[in-house]
This record gives C-alpha cells, sequence and structure tokens, in this order.
C-alpha cells in the first residue's frame, strides 16, 4: 500500500508541468521548475514516452536519467536496441550498470518504445 501512494504521489509530482506552456526562445525548458537540456522536441519526447518513471535529476521509479548516454559510452546503437526491445537486450547484456539497475529497482520491465532514431537523439540531447 505504501509503495502504491508513493507511486501515485510521484506520478502527481511528475504531471507537475502537464500543461504546455511556450517557451521565451531564450529560456530553457523546465521539468518541475528545474532547467534542463534545451531540446524542445527532446523535451516533449520525453514527456510523452519517459516522465511518468524517469526524472533527468533524481531517482524516481526508475534511475534519474541525466547522464545515462555516457553510461552507454555514447553508444547510439545499443541504447536504442534497448529502448526498443529492453528484454531482448537484457538476455545478452553485458552492460554491467545496466543490470545493476535493473537489481536495485526491483526488475520493473522497461516497456518498448517505437520511436525513430531522430526521436531517440533528441531525447538524448534533453537527458544529456
Amino acid at each position: 500500500m505504501k509503495r502504491f501512494i508513493g507511486i501515485c504521489i510521484f506520478l502527481l509530482l511528475a504531471a507537475c508541468d502537464i500543461p504546455v506552456v511556450e517557451h521565451h526562445k531564450t529560456e530553457p525548458p523546465l521539468l518541475c521548475g528545474n532547467a534542463i537540456g534545451g531540446n524542445d522536441d527532446g523535451r516533449a519526447l520525453f514527456m510523452a514516452n519517459c516522465a511518468s518513471c524517469h526524472n533527468p535529476l533524481k531517482d524516481a521509479t526508475g534511475p534519474a536519467l541525466r547522464g545515462t548516454f555516457s553510461n552507454w559510452n555514447h553508444d547510439t546503437t545499443a541504447f536504442r536496441e534497448y529502448l526498443r526491445n529492453p528484454g531482448k537486450y537484457m538476455q545478452h547484456s553485458r552492460n554491467q550498470r545496466l543490470t545493476e539497475l535493473h537489481k536495485r529497482f526491483g526488475y520493473i520491465a522497461h516497456p518498448p518504445f517505437r520511436l525513430s532514431d531522430a526521436d531517440i537523439n533528441d531525447i538524448i540531447s534533453y537527458i544529456e
């Protein structure tokens, strides 16, 4: 029950940026009041696909994603494979950091995403 309440609270907090507001060109996009990377497409894709479980700056249901791509040694092919089919990727992964994160977060299944290469690049640009 406590976990359910915690998840509900997280989802409410993560949703604090639900209203889409046009930002002035010189103002960085905001996520619940914290300035993050300047890629508007990446921000929108992050909010639509990642924000329900991830926050760029702190752990939530899933791990914080700020700097994640450097943990993948900037390997876009592997990162895309994981996002598109995490179950299959994990069967053959030698990514020790990813294995540790799966264990730490209770092996919560990451959903497969149907994102284009450009969409994934925009998300990477936003969280880095």
